[in-house]
């Protein structure tokens, strides 16, 4: 056995990365289908798609931050 695997079980056993079975079984499997649909679901993913969901994850933080900056102040219109 040559390539990756053999490489890990070269190393002690202190340095081996644990894993839980689930993802043990998912690399250690040839044509699963569960790894097959996995692949494609990260295949599909584009830079478009990782853009906007970091612009959306921004913006939600930036508004729980004006939330947290304004808690307690008296804004009324009365105020101004």
């Amino acid at each position: 056995m040559e390539g990756p695997q053999q490489s890990i079980l070269r190393r002690p056993a202190r340095c081996r990365k644990v894993w839980s079975s689930l993802v043990r079984k998912l690399v250690q499997a040839r044509d699963d289908p569960a790894k097959q649909h996995i692949r494609r679901w990260l295949s599909d993913i584009n830079d478009e798609r990782v853009l906007k969901t970091v612009a959306l994850l921004c913006g939600a933080c930036l508004f729980v931050a004006l939330l947290m900056a304004t808690y307690g102040l008296d804004l009324s219109p009365g105020l101004f």
